[in-house]
């Protein structure tokens, strides 16, 4: 072990976590292929989060480390202007273990195109997606200012203990829940960059990757929720939290795409459509995903419980923008009665198109119609 580690234990425990022990493969009970993984990765963090803030043009103080700990989690902190994050292994290993049966499963019945020679493409390209989605989850909750909303010193954000609260606003459940949806959609748009420098123009090439996207997003939600039991005080629900990503990830796209192709409507049900096929493979692997994400998608509690946290967002971001490295755009509070309105008579408009043979297009055309 050395000194940096030694020092970032020593801080841990100084902060209340009991016997916290840095990863060693040399003393690890995983498989071989399960050390080499926490292995490399762990030792590339520190240089992959510089690479993100470099093309910022910030500079935050940022070490990383892998805790032996069996239990999925992640947390990130702040001490004296030194920003850490720290993941467990078991986030990695149980992240590993379903990629790779997710991988085979698609792979072996040719979902999407996919065949026998893409089976490790696949298994690496899930893998990285959804771990990467933790990492910038984190990395996130620091340069958008989170880590800074206390009065201490130093906060250990609650993914790692709950009694560090010293922000009276961090004791309300909506006010956390925003933090966690910002850090969340941000990620996600940080991602669907990455996933989109990987296929150029092709959307069929798109289609594929997002898939493999998607489920990479369905799994990290899982490993999460499954491992370590939901609290509703600390995240919003799986299904909310992939309601809103799901939005933000259209919006990048069609952002990205809007020079590429008129016709940014056509592409974004094209994207939409691989939907169908994540959901199908959730509902065929029951254990691999997270209960919460096996429901109905037509619950209107999504809807609600997602404009709830929204609208606690403009004063999460007049907050942390005091401390962010990358302040965002301040947000507006959104009319919940009438929202939940349009949404129920939307829903309800779509479900009679789709009963009586209407196309998804004709559907929303008749929707654009209406709201003239």
């Amino acid at each position: 072990m050395n000194n940096k580690e030694r020092s970032f234990l020593k801080l841990l425990s100084k902060h209340g976590m009991k016997n916290p022990i840095i990863f060693d493969a040399g003393k690890s009970f995983y498989t071989q292929d399960e050390n080499n993984v926490i292995k490399s990765i762990s030792e590339s963090i520190e240089e992959i989060l510089k690479k993100m803030s470099q093309a910022r043009g910030i500079a935050p103080y940022i070490s990383a480390f892998c805790l032996h700990d069996e239990a999925v989690n992640a947390f990130c902190f702040i001490d004296d202007a030194h920003y850490y994050i720290a993941i467990h292994s078991g986030t990695y290993v149980e992240l590993f273990r379903r990629s790779q049966r997710l991988s085979d499963y698609i792979a072996d019945n040719g979902i999407a195109g996919y065949t026998e020679k893409d089976r490790i493409r696949l298994l690496v390209s899930i893998w990285n997606y959804a771990f990467k989605m933790i990492l910038a989850h984190e990395y996130m909750h620091i340069i958008l200012g989170h880590c800074d909303l206390s009065n201490k010193p130093s906060l250990l954000l609650w993914e790692a203990k709950n009694d560090l609260y010293e922000c009276e606003a961090m004791h309300d459940r909506l006010y956390r829940h925003a933090l966690e949806m910002f850090a969340d959609e941000f990620a996600a748009m940080d991602m669907t960059r990455q996933v989109l420098a990987n296929t150029g123009e092709s959307i069929d090439e798109l289609k594929k990757e997002l898939l493999v996207f998607y489920l990479a997003i369905v799994l990290k939600f899982s490993i999460f929720d499954d491992n370590v039991p939901f609290n509703e005080r600390h995240h919003p629900r799986p299904r909310v939290r992939l309601y809103y990503i799901a939005a933000a990830i259209d919006e990048t796209i069609g952002k990205s795409m809007e020079m590429m192709t008129e016709d940014v409507n056509c592409l974004l049900f094209a994207v939409n459509s691989i939907w169908d096929d994540v959901l199908a493979i959730i509902h065929r692997f029951q254990d691999l995903f997270s209960g919460d994400l096996l429901r109905s998608w037509l619950d209107i509690n999504v809807n609600e419980e997602y404009l709830e946290i929204y609208n606690a967002a403009s004063v999460v971001v007049k907050d942390a923008n005091k401390f962010a490295l990358w302040p965002i755009d301040e947000y507006a509070s959104l009319d919940m009665d009438a929202l939940l309105q349009a949404i129920i008579e939307e829903k309800g408009l779509l479900s009679e198109a789709a009963a009586s043979g209407l196309s998804f297009e004709e559907a929303n055309d008749l929707l654009d119609r209406r709201n003239l």
